[in-house]
Order: C-alpha cells, then sequence, then structure tokens
C-alpha cells in the first residue's frame, strides 16, 4: 500500500506549525525548505522517495513561521540577537521532540541550510548528519543584486499561490525576505559577510555540501566557503543542477542523499 502524506499542527515555542509527515521508516529525515516556500511543495520528490512504503526512513518537513500553511504565524526577518533561520532551528528541534525523535537526519535547503547549520551546531546529540544545498553563509553585493532582481521570478508561483491565497501575500512575504538580504548585507561588512563561520565550525556531524553549477541564486564560492569551514565535510558539484535541483535532478539528488545517509 502506497503512503499517504500525513499532515498536523505542532505546537513549538509559542507558536503553532503545520508539519507533513510521510513514510514509517526507522530513520528520521527532517526537511527545511527555503524562504516563502511551503514543505509539501519544496520536498514533494524527497516525500515520494524517501516517504515510499518499505522505505529506511520517514521524511518530516514543516512550514516555517510566516511560510506555506504556517502563513498565520508571524515571520519577523531578524539579524540580531539571532537570525531568523537560527530561530527556524529551535523550532525545527522542538518538532522533533514532539514526534519522539531524539536523533535525526537533516536536509536543509536555501535558508534551510542555514537552519540545518545552525540545528547541528545547536543541538549535536541530535543530529545524525547534514545533507544541504543552495545556501548563502556570506553576503556580497552579488547577494543583494540577486535579491533584488528576483531571479528565481516566482516560477513556482501557480503551485505556492492557493496556499497563500493571493499574490500579494506571497509577495509580501518574498520582499520582507529580500530586504533582510540587503539589512544582513550592511550589518555584515565587518565581519567580511559571513553569517554563521563559527557554527559551521562547531558542526560535529558528517555533513555533505550538494551545489547546482547552474544556480545564480548560491554561488559555488558559498557552497565551497561551506564545506571549507564544516569541519570533514563532503562538497558535490552537479554540473546541470540550479538551485531547485533536488526538484529538477531529484533522482541523482535523492540517490546521492541515500547514499551518504547508509554510510551514517
Amino acid at each position: 500500500m502506497e503512503e499517504q502524506l500525513r499532515e498536523v499542527k505542532v505546537s513549538v515555542n509559542g507558536v503553532e506549525l503545520h508539519c507533513n509527515i510521510k513514510g514509517n521508516g526507522p530513520n528520521p529525515l527532517l526537511c527545511i525548505p527555503g524562504s516563502s516556500a511551503p514543505s509539501h511543495w519544496a520536498f514533494s520528490s524527497q516525500f515520494e522517495y524517501f516517504g515510499r512504503s518499505g522505505s529506511e526512513y520517514t521524511v518530516i518537513a514543516f512550514d516555517p513561521r510566516g511560510y506555506g500553511h504556517s502563513k498565520l504565524v508571524p515571520r519577523t526577518y531578524s539579524i540580531a540577537p539571532e537570525h531568523h533561520t537560527k530561530i527556524d532551528a529551535r523550532d525545527a528541534h522542538q518538532v522533533m521532540k514532539s514526534f519522539g525523535y531524539d536523533k535525526y537526519f537533516v536536509l536543509g535547503w536555501c535558508d534551510g541550510g542555514l537552519s540545518a547549520i545552525y540545528l547541528a551546531a545547536l543541538f549535536p546529540d541530535a543530529v545524525k548528519g547534514v545533507v544541504l544545498w543552495g545556501s548563502r553563509v556570506r553576503y556580497t553585493e552579488y547577494e543583494v543584486e540577486i535579491a533584488e532582481g528576483d531571479v528565481n521570478e516566482f516560477k513556482y508561483l501557480p503551485i505556492v499561490l492557493p496556499v497563500y491565497g493571493s499574490p500579494s501575500a506571497l509577495q509580501t512575504v518574498w520582499d520582507e525576505g529580500n530586504d533582510c538580504v540587503r539589512a544582513m548585507y550592511e550589518h555584515l561588512k565587518d565581519k567580511n559577510g559571513e553569517l554563521c563561520t563559527e557554527e559551521m565550525k562547531q558542526v560535529s556531524c558528517p555533513t555533505l555540501v550538494l551545489h547546482g553549477a547552474r544556480d545564480k541564486v548560491a554561488t559555488l564560492s558559498q557552497a565551497q566557503l561551506i564545506k571549507e569551514t564544516i569541519p570533514n565535510s563532503k562538497l558535490i558539484v552537479f554540473d546541470q543542477g540550479a538551485h531547485y535541483l533536488h526538484s529538477t535532478l531529484s533522482e541523482d539528488f535523492n540517490l546521492t542523499v541515500e547514499s551518504f545517509l547508509n554510510e551514517h
């Protein structure tokens, strides 16, 4: 019998977040989406593959504050005292605890990759391994230009729009996130633009960094910096991959991730 996607609401840290679960395997796999992306859409290919009947994994993905089906929870884009993706990391850990998972693997895409880094640094006993891609840990003028140019062009709008209810609601979340990129750039000038260097150094679990060579949002230099900073991490580049490589190259992506998870 094919596994069905299960939707639940979870109360963590004073807010109620929407979660999606698929599969019944012994190994929990937490997926954290990027900015404004509903998790059921962002990880549809991973739900299908890792959450299939007979899989060794149970896939859990949640919509962070203000995103997707958690859109009614206020989203506060912050830089200090904690970056908003660090707040998401604390929420993520509580989500997994609420389901009874003390140890788990983490997949983080785009901003979700930042949360994965913070999560592994904050809760090293809980995170068994991390896979991240499309993430930006250094903010330069290029990142500001990309944000202001809206390079993604809401290509997923027809799928995401029903979740947010109107183009203006989605645009507001998107614009606030892009405004935060410029604010981070200004705030981090004295730190060479680097956001979570110390946390990356504290990551002790096995870490796989994936990169799409055609990714215009997060450049190869971002992936290389993560690989160089996180101890004993590994970098794999997909020549035909772009920012959404987990969707557009889902078969190769899933097999690569599965191989990494099986090793640990």
